[in-house]
């Protein structure tokens, strides 16, 4: 049996992968995106949570795209899309949480990938809301303009107005118990071995025999079924009575 390679043994080659993460799998890259989506929602200014991103994720509302060095598989970058459909009639795919490291080295890879993601699902371009830093890596790429400014005025507690702070919501957490991840991820992992397996007929006995009385009974059965008259009667009566006492029979030779 081959030993399993950790990623500390893995040498990075600085050359980096796109993927898309399906749903299914979410929980088993979570531990690997949570910081770098946390660290992109903190910077929503009250917007959104790092749980509100993987509930979205999970239920299917948007999609989670991975970049990792092709060498020591580690996880550099993170970028959320959904698309948006207009009451027009126009669907764009959104840019959402643009996070990780090393940007420079993955960046022109992942907008090819997820410009051929929102052309094959029928979308007319791809749009999206970000700090001013990740203009800079797109600004020089053919066909992407930027089309609006984004600016907010977020009152002061002396103000008046509403509280930043929500009142009387019920925050419901997403993230596993530490005590309970390890018993997960290792249920997920059985689950998959056992799916991978091969069907494997039964290969034991189906039936049981019939038992010693069983068959002495289907005997005695033989013996009455077979015995044409009365002295024959009398004579299997004998054979298989037990205490060799005659069995009587009704004068119209009909009995029950």
């Amino acid at each position: 049996m081959s030993e399993a390679i950790s990623e500390e043994t893995l040498e990075p080659t600085g050359e980096y992968e796109v993927s898309l993460v399906p749903s299914e799998q979410l929980t088993i890259v979570w531990d690997k995106v949570e910081k770098y989506l946390r660290k992109s929602a903190s910077r929503s200014n009250g917007r959104t949570r790092v749980q509100d991103i993987f509930h979205d994720l999970l239920n299917k509302n948007s999609h989670l795209w991975i970049m990792f060095d092709t060498g020591s598989l580690n996880i550099t970058g993170v970028q959320i899309t959904l698309f948006n459909d207009y009451p027009t009639g126009k669907r764009m795919l959104c840019l959402e949480h643009t996070a990780g490291k090393n940007m420079q080295d993955w960046v022109e890879r992942e907008l090819d990938v997820i410009t051929n993601f929102a052309k094959a699902n029928n979308c007319q371009g791809i749009e999206g809301v970000g700090r001013h830093g990740l203009w800079n890596w797109v600004k020089n790429k053919k066909g992407w303009e930027k089309s609006a400014t984004f600016y907010e005025y977020n009152f002061e507690e002396d103000e008046g107005g509403g509280s930043s702070a929500p009142v009387d919501q019920k925050v419901y957490s997403t993230d596993l118990p530490e005590y309970v991840e390890p018993y997960f991820k290792r249920l997920l992992q059985r689950g998959e071995a056992e799916a991978l397996q091969g069907y494997t007929p039964y290969g034991g006995q189906r039936l049981s025999y019939f038992s010693p009385d069983e068959l002495q009974s289907q005997a005695m059965a033989r013996g009455f079924a077979q015995a044409g008259t009365p002295q024959e009667f009398l004579d299997a009566s004998t054979a298989y009575g037990g205490q060799g006492r005659p069995i009587r029979l009704c004068r119209s030779r009909c009995w029950s």
